[in-house]
């Protein structure tokens, strides 16, 4: 399916890129969300880090960009809404 935002959800989505890719080199690597999580009050493992960019990482170059970070947001989106209509 095409990935579609409002405005506002695409600015949001991109400035929570740019806020975890400290380096600003366009892709978030696991030692990037660990930091992060850090900031947030969360402390994640090198492993579990290693595993959310995984999961992200839609073109298998081992780090999230922009595209592989709102595909997954995307994803996320379409699997909340689901859930949402099922209490229906």
């Amino acid at each position: 399916g095409q990935v579609s935002f409002s405005d506002q959800e695409l600015r949001n989505l991109q400035l929570l890129f740019l806020v975890i890719d400290r380096t600003d080199d366009g892709k978030i690597s696991a030692e990037e969300v660990m930091a992060w999580s850090l900031d947030e009050g969360e402390r994640v493992s090198e492993e579990d880090a290693k595993r959310v960019v995984e999961a992200v990482d839609a073109d298998l170059d081992g780090f999230i960009g922009l595209d592989d970070w709102l595909w997954f947001a995307h994803c996320c989106r379409e699997l909340w809404l689901e859930e949402t209509n099922e209490g229906k």
